[in-house]
């Protein structure tokens, strides 16, 4: 980027930052769109909204998304790195008039590609929300409950619930720990397993080791196609011990009640 100026440069990086496309397409997007950044993110996503929490009318989804307010609304709340960390974070949740712990917060990371708890970067975050087309702290308000109907949708909520697992994962590590996946589990499946109690207790007392990834996919499979007398569990099934165990036990209980 020699020839090009300090200004035409940072252009650049926040194009990249934005969309993760490389440095030649971003300078030949930018020339093209005479160097307005805002511009050259629109065409990036065409216009329109893929993957939106929100659904638009036809007008109002051809309006361009101003990129730069989103900048301005991540500013209000980053701290001095550049992330929006656990203190931001409590901070622009009051300001959507959402509970930190609610569990559309998950879809909201979802969207926003954050790749640890508590934690968004400025290039998740503008993505994320222009994809969902929402540049202002109201609409972002208002997308709230379009994420809410996510969770009843079985493909999104499948991606969501897969999400989560990376989500909880603390450094290094590659196993989810039970005073993460629990919570988890007891958000994401209070509406669909209906041994959700029984599970977080199997699992909390009498397992009591973290959970692989297999393992955490494999728990949602099981919630999907299992009832809740597990009547139709095939013992001979490549199911994970972990659940073979599980249904031993709740058999078990459900015939001493």
């Amino acid at each position: 980027m020699n020839a090009l100026s300090q200004d035409q440069r940072f252009k650049v990086q926040t194009l990249i930052s934005i969309t993760n496309i490389k440095e030649g397409p971003a300078i030949s997007m930018l020339r093209d769109c005479k160097w307005d950044v805002q511009v050259a993110v629109n065409n990036f996503y065409g216009g329109g909204s893929t993957g939106s929490a929100a659904p638009q009318s036809s007008a109002k989804a051809s309006a361009p998304v101003n990129v730069k307010q989103i900048q301005k609304i991540f500013d209000d709340f980053k701290d001095e790195q550049d992330q929006i960390l656990i203190e931001g974070m409590e901070k622009f949740c009051a300001a959507l008039d959402v509970d930190p712990t609610d569990v559309v917060m998950l879809v909201m990371a979802w969207h926003l590609k954050a790749e640890n708890m508590c934690e968004f970067t400025r290039a998740g975050f503008v993505e994320g929300w222009t994809k969902l087309r929402c540049d202002t702290l109201e609409k972002m308000k208002n997308s709230i409950a379009g994420m809410r109907q996510e969770l009843l949708d079985d493909a999104s909520f499948k991606e969501i619930y897969h999400f989560s697992f990376s989500f909880g994962l603390g450094e290094n590590q590659k196993s989810l720990p039970l005073d993460v996946a629990i919570p988890f589990w007891s958000l994401l499946l209070k509406d669909r397993f209906p041994r959700l109690e029984m599970w977080c207790d199997f699992v909390q007392n009498k397992y009591g080791r973290s959970i692989s990834k297999d393992t955490w996919f494999l728990v949602l499979d099981f919630v999907n196609q299992v009832d809740a007398q597990f009547s139709n569990y095939d013992d001979e099934g490549a199911w994970p011990v972990l659940i073979d165990d599980f249904v031993e036990y709740g058999r078990t209980t459900l015939d001493q009640d």
